[in-house]
């Protein structure tokens, strides 16, 4: 739901097909789908763990229903926790647990029963992380650990700014009826609400999302490219167009919204699934990594950590697997003997001043790795270097060592050079997948 931050994640049979467990419309629960196990064997009838997940959904559907219809948290909470008793080892169930959790938040009064929420909550997006790694619900899963947290640095575009009192009455009269399933009905307060609100892209976004619900594509399709039109740097308006072409079959397309969702915000760990799936599906390989930079933990001013790999500084190292700020792992993978007191952020535009410690770190880089990840500094550094060696140190920057301060500079960045990061992405995360023959 916009109004409340959450996540929209719907079915697309097509996105289905292709393993990509993604989606537009709602946080509701999803009918049998082609990566379920129960959509399988039906001739044998259904197993004990396909009844159960069955009836995960079912329950899963019941809690959703009674909070958005009658606000009741206590009987919506007992309700998703059966479902995830019924089946505890299916993402879907447990990223719909936290979502609900997350909407519910503002309704629990007493503050022992936030704190058990907020630990749920995290159990289950870890949960969804393990049980469907590299699909966007593990990626969604990671964006709402790091919202929930406090720790996002990119804000997330998406809260209704309009000042018309009636727009914003029809807006939440739309936002209630989507919520509570009656998508036909919710089209038309959609309608007065962008009708007062014109220029309001996330209402544009929402009304879109209803007809993408409903399977009325070519009017999803128009309403998110006048959101777009807008406001360009939505992530996940970006993502929900994608969807939109996926069901079509318009995979260059899709794979096209895809990229700038991720240029967009260099954070969305949902946009850079959807760009891991499809890209064996359009001739590209996938060479970003992200396992060796993992959680973003906030560290004064500077906020992105990498680990520090097995050997980076020299015989004898037995730091490998710590945990700290990139500039600092940096300075002595350059050869510093330790971290200055005062080791600088970088700020646009002075990202020179982390080229010349990046091409230092880069200098002794193997050549010829063919994108692989061969590195004697870990497979997260030889993707970096791999960006310096081919003049895109302030990409790389941007793109995957964003702390506080280059995020606060980078939407200056990326409205000057959306053309240099979009080909950053298209040469060296994403490139064409090598012909037959090809070195």
């Amino acid at each position: 739901m916009l109004a409340s931050g959450t996540a929209r994640i719907a079915p697309c049979i097509v996105c289905l097909a292709l393993g990509l467990a993604l989606g537009a419309a709602a946080t509701r629960p999803a009918a049998a789908r082609p990566d379920d196990p129960r959509a399988e064997g039906r001739s044998a009838g259904p197993s004990r763990a396909e009844r159960a997940v069955d009836e995960a959904r079912e329950l899963a559907a019941q809690a959703l229903e009674t909070w958005d219809k009658d606000r009741d948290a206590r009987r919506a909470w007992k309700l998703i926790d059966r479902a995830v008793r019924k089946a505890p080892e299916h993402a879907r169930t447990r990223l719909d647990r936290a979502m609900l959790l997350v909407r519910m938040l503002p309704a629990l009064g007493s503050e022992r029963r936030r704190r058990q929420a907020l630990e749920r909550i995290d159990e289950d997006l870890r949960a969804v992380e393990r049980l469907a790694p590299r699909t966007i619900l593990a990626g969604v899963a990671r964006d709402m650990r790091r919202e929930l947290s406090g720790r996002t640095l990119i804000p997330r575009q998406g809260a209704v700014q309009c000042s018309s009192a009636e727009g914003i009455e029809a807006f939440e009269q739309a936002e209630a009826l989507f919520n509570a399933g009656r998508l036909e009905e919710s089209l038309e307060h959609y309608r007065r609400a962008a009708q007062a609100c014109p220029d309001d892209a996330p209402i544009l976004t929402a009304w879109a999302d209803a007809h993408y619900a409903l399977g009325q594509l070519d009017r999803a399709e128009e309403l998110f490219v006048r959101s777009l039109l807008r406001d360009p740097w939505q992530r996940a308006t970006r993502r929900y167009l994608m969807d939109v072409y996926l069901r079509r079959g318009d995979l260059e397309a899709a794979f096209d919204q895809a990229v700038h969702a991720v240029i967009a915000d260099p954070t969305y760990e949902a946009g850079w699934e959807a760009l891991r799936m499809i890209c064996p599906h359009v001739g590209r390989e996938y060479r970003r990594v992200h396992g060796e930079r993992p959680d973003i933990e906030q560290s004064g001013d500077r906020a992105t950590t990498v680990t520090l790999p097995a050997g980076a500084l020299g015989s004898g190292d037995e730091s490998a697997g710590e945990t700290g700020d990139w500039m600092v792992f940096a300075l002595l993978l350059a050869g510093a003997d330790e971290p200055p007191d005062d080791a600088p952020a970088p700020l646009f535009p002075e990202v020179s001043r982390i080229r010349g410690i990046l091409e230092t770190i880069c200098d002794d880089e193997p050549a010829g790795d063919g994108g692989k990840g061969s590195s004697r500094h870990g497979p997260f550094w030889s993707m970096i270097c791999r960006a310096v060696a081919a003049g895109y140190a302030p990409e790389a920057a941007y793109m995957h060592l964003l702390d506080r301060r280059l995020a606060a500079e980078y939407p200056r960045y990326r409205d000057q050079h959306a053309d240099r990061l979009r080909t950053y992405v298209l040469e060296l995360l994403v490139p064409p997948r090598p012909g037959p023959g090809s070195q």
